[in-house]
């Protein structure tokens, strides 16, 4: 069975003109990366074809028995693909600038980049991990550990991308709640924050060089939290009387300027940057 490719569009756009073929793919909509996830697709079902399961969940002895010029073709379409992606996809740090008026005007962009990105750098080093150690003895497949040891930082520099996201999430659920602890919904944002914290947590031992940054990061959150149960004492103090010496009395503006001076300091790139 063959299909078309979808009409690179946006989702609320109404093809009424059925010769209507769709924009540039060098246009970003919010179906570009469902197209390139389609094409990628494509290329992980020729992996799948060229190497049985069996090989890929194998030692390296195993391995042996594959054509080594089989391996590096599927990587060369790999590459192939990534290069074709359009300027507002790729990782390098060239054409910030063109991204970054696209992801004002799109923030989904951002998300779209990261996520194709760990699935490729994921099937890279897959791909080639067979060969990994054997890379370090013969130089026939030196580019197999060059090529496992590159995806492999890439897909934990896109790990330490999203966390900075969740804590973006995270920050701004919890001024809000810091800010109207009483609105409807506030216990379940406050649930939602706790587990983000918790997910950072976990980040943390998993990803030593960011533990310094998530400890920080989860410090400003639970201050933020713990000013939400000021709020709610000091306003039963207003009804009640003033409670004296109360530690916990802390003024909500220096909480909220501590996190705000987090999250400029997230956004000025002192942590790890968001990709824009």
């Amino acid at each position: 069975m063959k299909v078309d490719y979808p009409k690179n569009i946006d989702d609320e756009f109404d093809a009424a003109d059925e010769s209507e073929g769709g924009l540039s793919l060098m246009n970003p909509t919010s179906t570009s990366a469902f197209i390139y996830r389609i094409r990628f697709a494509e290329i992980c079902r020729e992996v799948v074809d060229t190497i049985p399961a069996v090989f890929l969940e194998s030692t390296h002895q195993v391995a042996q028995t594959l054509d080594y010029e089989a391996i590096l073709s599927l990587d060369r379409k790999l590459q192939l693909f990534i290069h074709s992606l359009p300027y507002f996809f790729p990782l390098d740090q060239s054409s910030i600038q063109q991204r970054q008026g696209i992801c004002r005007q799109r923030p989904y962009i951002a998300w779209q980049r990261v996520m194709l990105h760990l699935s490729i750098h994921g099937c890279i080093c897959r791909l080639h991990r067979l060969f990994h150690l054997e890379g370090i003895r013969n130089r026939k497949y030196a580019d197999s550990r060059e090529m496992c040891i590159r995806s492999a930082e890439a897909v934990l520099d896109l790990q330490r991308s999203l966390d900075n996201y969740v804590y973006i999430a995270t920050i701004t659920l919890a001024r809000d709640l810091s800010l109207k602890p009483h609105a409807p919904g506030a216990d379940s944002r406050k649930n939602e924050v706790l587990a983000s914290c918790q997910m950072l947590e976990k980040s943390k031992h998993e990803l030593a060089p960011l533990r310094q940054a998530i400890q920080r990061n989860t410090q400003t959150l639970l201050a933020i939290l713990h000013n939400k149960q000021s709020v709610s004492k000091s306003q039963q103090g207003t009804e009640l009387g003033p409670i004296p010496n109360d530690p916990n009395s802390r003024p909500n503006a220096a909480i909220r300027e501590a996190a705000e001076q987090r999250v400029d300091s997230l956004s000025a790139g002192r942590t790890t940057p968001v990709p824009q």
